[in-house]
Order: C-alpha cells, then structure tokens, then sequence
C-alpha cells in the first residue's frame, strides 16, 4: 500500500544518509536502499535472483556477487531465509552457474609478477587495490557456500562454517582467514591514515608506504 511504499522509501534514504555520515559512502553505481530499484517485494527479489543465475550473463554475475551477502538488519527474518533458500535452490537447477562465477572470479589477476615481486595495478602507478586483491578470498568464500547451501554472510563467518562442514581442510580455512584478515587489517588502517589527514578514504595501497613487514607479508 501507499504507507508502505514511502515508509520504504523514508527507511532506505535514512539507513544510506546514516551510513555515508559513519564514513561508508553510497556505491557510486546506486546499489543502496535508497535507489528505488532495489527496494523491492520478496516475490520481486525471488524473480531477479533466478533471471541472474539461469541467464549467466556478466552482468548477473555481478549482481549476485553484490546482492548475494543480503542480511536481515530489522524486520521478519523469515523473509531472508526464504529469498535465501530460492537462490540455493536456482544454483541447484543450474550448477553452471558457479563454474560462471569462479571463471569471472579469476579474470582478476594476483598483483605479484613473475618474480613475485608486488605489482601496481598499472604500469606508472605505484599503489595497488586492497579491495581487488581481496576478491579472491571473498569470491572463493561465496562461491563455496553457494555450492554448499550454507547460510552464513561475511567472508569470516563463511570460511569457519565450510571449515566445520568439512567443506575445506583446516589449513586451507586457516591460511585463507589470515590472508583475509591481515589485508583487511592493512586497508583498514591505511583508510583511517587518510581520514586522518583529510583525505577521502580509499582502498589503494601506496607500496613505498609499506614497512618492510608489510610488504613481506602483503606479498
């Protein structure tokens, strides 16, 4: 109904107001609460999760990659598990889909050169992308609970669960949380450096900033 409607719209633009006001700036591409787009009925989100999984088109990919980590903030949960449960049921019927996902996953490539050496994400550049270099862990994480049914979101909490489940050896969940850890430790912190010299944060990496531990272990 009419209340509903601009109930929805008031509760979007303020979560995204409050949000860019604790310093997480909307997504420049508008895939926030407060884009009319994505403020949808579960029947809606239901006919978007398949059209994206059954087409397999790149753009779908990247959407199920954004959309994917969903969570219940207030509300009737009931409504995420059920939306959750469709989309584990489409992967089902279509377990290509995955292979999609891995196969778009590994168009990024690992920022170290055929020495090992770190390398800028382009040629001139000094400084390289934390975010794209945590898309692997992050995808991988994603991609493994999509293929398992687990219901876990956040990378963290996906990793233990597919540990547990005997999903992954111990030492691959091990060696993949510290990985995830320490760069979104670094990116964190290089982020607060930033704002606190009054600078927009970001998620670039300056390498002749690095100490020579970090580098070793960014490496």
């Amino acid at each position: 109904n009419r209340n509903a409607t601009y109930a929805s719209i008031n509760l979007g633009e303020a979560v995204t107001a409050r949000l860019a006001a604790a310093g997480l700036p909307p997504c420049r591409a508008g895939h926030t609460a407060a884009n009319p787009e994505w403020r949808l009925t579960l029947g809606a989100w239901r006919e978007k999760f398949s059209g994206w999984i059954h087409q397999g088109e790149p753009h779908g990919l990247m959407e199920v990659n954004i959309f994917f980590d969903f969570r219940a903030v207030w509300g009737e949960e009931a409504l995420v598990e059920d939306l959750r449960r469709h989309i584990f049921a489409c992967v089902a019927e279509r377990p290509v889909f995955l292979r999609h996902l891995a196969a778009d996953t590994m168009e990024f490539r690992t920022p170290l050169d055929i020495l090992g050496r770190i390398r800028p994400d382009h040629r001139g550049d000094h400084h390289l992308d934390a975010k794209g270099a945590l898309l692997h862990i992050v995808n991988f994480a994603r991609i493994y609970s999509l293929r398992h049914g687990l219901h876990e979101t956040g990378t963290a909490a996906r990793l233990r669960a597919l540990g547990r489940a005997e999903h992954l050896p111990a030492d691959t969940v091990q060696g993949t949380l510290d990985a995830w850890r320490h760069l979104s430790a670094l990116r964190l912190r290089l982020q607060v450096e930033r704002r606190d010299r009054g600078l927009e944060p970001n998620s670039l990496v300056v390498l002749s900033a690095l100490t020579d531990w970090d580098r070793a272990t960014l490496k």
